[in-house]
């Protein structure tokens, strides 16, 4: 009584390997050059910009195996999508942008229930090895992130960021975070991104979205950071429902 006992947590041991052992790997995509698999992409816009119907279309893509506006499909045949959302509604909103993109609803699963999962719940690991999803959304990342973490404080973001950025390597699942930009308007596209700047850091692949202006209804997809190969050109669409969602109207190479 008074006295406590210590415990031993044994660790991994790290040793060093020499480069000539260690074995190259080729990068793999979803949508190159935007999309890598295995690695986490972030997508951000203000709110209103279209980002959820992006993604919802991207989703479609992927359960159909269609192309991506005008980039080759990842493969010949559909693949699987995860979309988990905390803003939205998945009945009123979600299924029915999937809907009007022709998604195949079958190849696409949700989580429905009140309860927020988090990056390092088990959950996610469950759902990306049982499922095996080859995309997978987080809508908005802030919600999965912990309401207990400051997002502006690297030391609290790193750990569950590392979290999903491992778990996307385990199962080469190209993961997207959607964020939100934050009040600098003034700041180019990387650092309006909500939080601290290891968010950015732990992402392979950044596309912001935005309303070209003077054009209300033209939208632009741009490729602000590729880490993995050259950065794709800005691409620009609108989003119609009685035209399949997302129509494709060009490139440029503007930022």
């Amino acid at each position: 009584k008074g006295k406590f006992r210590v415990v031993n947590q044994k660790r991994e041991i790290v040793s060093l390997v020499r480069m000539s052992d260690v074995e190259e790997e080729e990068i793999t995509w979803l949508y190159h050059p935007y999309v890598p698999r295995g690695k986490v992409t972030i997508c951000a816009a203000y709110p209103g910009t279209g980002k959820t119907y992006l993604l919802c279309y991207m989703t479609a893509c992927v359960s159909t195996g269609r192309s991506f506006f005008n980039q080759v499909p990842f493969k010949n045949e559909p693949g699987r999508a995860i979309y988990l959302t905390a803003e939205d509604g998945i009945g009123d909103t979600i299924k029915k942008r999937l809907r009007i993109c022709g998604a195949n609803m079958d190849n696409i699963a949700t989580v429905i229930q009140k309860t927020q999962i988090q990056f390092d719940s088990p959950e996610i690991e469950s759902f990306m090895k049982d499922f095996q999803p080859d995309l997978m959304i987080f809508d908005p990342f802030q919600a999965y992130i912990g309401a207990e973490i400051n997002m502006n404080a690297p030391n609290d973001t790193r750990d569950k960021l590392n979290r999903i950025a491992d778990l996307a390597e385990k199962y080469n699942v190209a993961v997207i975070l959607i964020c939100h930009f934050n009040k600098n308007g003034k700041g180019d596209a990387i650092t309006r991104v909500l939080g601290s700047t290891d968010i950015m850091g732990i992402c392979r692949s950044y596309i912001a979205l935005g309303t070209v202006p003077g054009e209300d209804d033209i939208k632009f997809m741009s490729h602000e950071k590729s880490s993995l190969a050259k950065r794709g050109k800005t691409i620009l669409f609108e989003i119609n429902p009685d035209k399949g969602g997302i129509v494709y109207l060009g490139e440029n190479s503007l930022t």
